[in-house]
């Protein structure tokens, strides 16, 4: 009998994965933590879109907390911005982490959407 070298998978238990957080700090900062991907950009949605609602002119997404973020999350932030951008407001993406980043970059909304350190 052959018996495998090397690292041993641990397949009994998944790890938890952390859930995501989307909430408002002020009336016109929304802070996100974990991922944004298909299974929470709604709810990233729907804060941005009770912040927008408030009327502030600029909004602040903090991805500080982000890890990792899917075309999903880009489709939230271009809606959100669209929406800001009709009425004369911005919105402002703060301290995106290097995957995030990378991502805004990618897609081109870097362009549109300055984001700040």
């Amino acid at each position: 009998m052959i018996t495998p070298r090397g690292p041993k998978l641990d397949l009994s238990s998944p790890k938890p994965v952390p859930e995501p957080a989307f909430s408002t700090n002020d009336d016109h900062v929304v802070v996100a933590t974990g991922d944004i991907d298909v299974a929470t950009a709604p709810q990233l949605s729907e804060a941005l879109r009770v912040v927008i609602g408030r009327g502030h002119p600029q909004v602040v997404l903090d991805l500080a907390g982000v890890d990792f973020m899917d075309s999903q999350g880009v489709r939230v932030i271009v809606r959100a911005h669209k929406q800001l951008e009709r009425t004369g407001g911005a919105l402002v993406v703060r301290g995106p982490q290097a995957q995030t980043r990378s991502v805004l970059e990618v897609t081109g909304l870097s362009h549109l959407i300055q984001p700040e350190d």
